[in-house]
């Protein structure tokens, strides 16, 4: 059973090619992030005992929020629209070593039994542990989506703070560094499995001879207005969640963009680049050509570096939580 993640940076178009997918009468489409990285880095391997029933209720009733205000939300078994009871009997003999074996394996057998040729679902990351992920699950597919970084940057600086701005800007473009050119390299090492488009060209994997109508013998009709989207960009102003074209950065911050980012903004419209260099336009290409060179020993850790380098507080925040957790349970064990 083929599954396809869509992946890229943030503030890209993820949720709308997902959505889109549900008007594809083969495609199990699930519009809830996976969050496989987090649950490879929290759950490693399991014990020789395990509670699979807890581990099954916990990864399809995670609830997720759906829009921007936190009101809407979600689970992996809506999305599927299967029953809890029916996906457990299916997997509960089978022998399991790591949580995101089962979360493929709830994917797979939701697919049959919706009779579907493939599922969907996005999620940030897939860059750091598809490999890992292909070991499993061999008809894995990524595609990643990336939009114009004028675009996507100002978008996320913006994410759930609207009208103030994010003070992250110089993080922002490392990270998109980071993951397309590490997602250009994993499409030059899986070139049957992987590709990646930009959100102004997707209507292309409506065409006949593109790779993914070769790849899974369906056409996609991308439903959205990509110029209505939120923050698209037109002289030097963003389109606002209000509907008005408004001034977000400043010209030194747009340079910035447009300079420290690796993308090749000639096919990209509505921009004008013009060449600037500063310590900051070098800062950003250092911690990228750092970070990049580091995936080439293990994207999985230079992805918990990186975290680590911009947000050294919240991983050590996570951290004492996991441990703290970990304690609580033992004593549990312990006492019951």
């Amino acid at each position: 059973m083929k599954g396809i993640i869509i992946s890229g940076q943030p503030r890209s178009g993820k949720s709308s090619l997902v959505k889109s997918f549900k008007s594809v009468n083969d495609a199990l489409s699930c519009n809830i992030d996976a969050k496989f990285f987090k649950i490879i880095n929290e759950y490693k391997r399991f014990p020789k005992e395990f509670d699979f029933s807890e581990n099954l209720n916990n990864l399809i009733n995670r609830s997720v929020y759906q829009d921007s205000s936190r009101k809407i939300t979600t689970t992996l078994l809506d999305e599927t629209g299967v029953s809890q009871k029916v996906i457990a009997s299916k997997l509960k003999k089978k022998k399991y070593i790591s949580t995101e074996k089962i979360l493929l394996d709830v994917l797979d057998t939701s697919c049959k039994l919706k009779k579907k040729k493939f599922w969907v679902l996005p999620d940030l990351g897939a860059e750091t542990y598809f490999e890992r992920l292909k070991k499993i699950k061999e008809d894995l597919y990524v595609i990643f989506l990336f939009r114009n970084p004028i675009e996507s940057i100002v978008s996320s600086l913006y994410w759930r703070s609207y009208p103030k701005k994010g003070k992250n800007l110089l993080e922002l473009i490392v990270r998109w560094n980071v993951c397309y050119l590490n997602a250009q390299k994993l499409k030059k090492k899986y070139p049957k499995l992987i590709n990646i488009y930009f959100y102004n060209e997707i209507d292309q994997m409506s065409k006949p001879n593109n790779w993914f109508c070769k790849t899974f013998k369906t056409k996609l009709k991308f439903k959205y207005a990509k110029k209505k989207t939120f923050f698209s960009y037109s002289k030097n102003k963003w389109l606002s969640p209000e509907g008005k074209y408004e001034e977000f950065l400043k010209k030194e911050e747009i340079n910035l963009i447009l300079n420290g980012c690796v993308c090749d903004f000639k096919f990209l419209s509505r921009v004008n680049k013009t060449k600037s260099f500063s310590f900051k336009i070098l800062y950003i290409r250092s911690l990228t050509f750092f970070f990049v060179n580091l995936s080439k020993v293990n994207r999985f850790n230079a992805f918990k570096i990186l975290n680590f380098y911009f947000s050294p507080f919240n991983v050590l925040s996570l951290s004492l939580k996991k441990i703290i957790k970990k304690f609580l349970s033992q004593v549990k064990k312990y006492y019951d």
